[in-house]
């Protein structure tokens, strides 16, 4: 499962931020299979999302939609259809702040059930200051892969990965 927390990618702008979960069915932990973090060009998110989906094959994609993101993903969903990818994307409009969204992952922290592969260092480091850190795209983007897993209750091969987990 995958959650999207998109941007403009101005080069002020907060980032775009994608997160990618794989849960284990016999144990039930989450395995952050992929995060991505950076101010992104429109066809640079195009072209993650149609890699993401070719590599993990996620179920369902959660896309933050506020003002112009509805339209935005949309657009992102029309181009990768041209291209022959199907990108299983569902809008979802936040109705709460932040900190009650960032809630929902609780539950996977304080019971040690959550992992992140190295080099995901900035994803730590975002939920650790949260919700002081200068940026909390990655938090909004693990929210939203949590709501695709607990929508979508399907478990990804992740010991087939030659990813070494922290």
């Amino acid at each position: 499962m995958a959650g999207v927390d998109p941007s403009t990618g101005k080069e002020k702008g907060d980032y775009t931020a994608i997160a990618v979960l794989g849960r284990d069915r016999e144990t039930g932990h989450l395995y952050s299979l992929y995060i991505y973090n950076k101010r992104a060009t429109p066809n640079e998110l195009i072209d993650t999302l149609i890699s993401i989906q070719l590599t993990f094959k996620p179920s369902l994609i959660v896309f933050e939609e506020v003002a112009f993101q509805e339209v935005y993903r949309k657009l992102i969903q029309e181009i990768a259809s041209k291209r022959g990818v199907s990108l299983p994307i569902r809008g979802v409009k936040p109705h709460t702040n932040k900190v009650l969204r960032a809630q929902k992952l609780v539950p996977f922290f304080e019971g040690g059930l959550i992992y992140f592969a190295k080099g995901q260092e900035e994803a730590i480091k975002q939920l650790l200051e949260f919700p002081f850190s200068a940026h909390d795209d990655i938090v909004d983007a693990l929210v939203y892969a949590v709501m695709a897993l607990e929508e979508k209750a399907t478990a990804f091969p992740y010991k087939f990965l030659k990813l070494k987990w922290l």
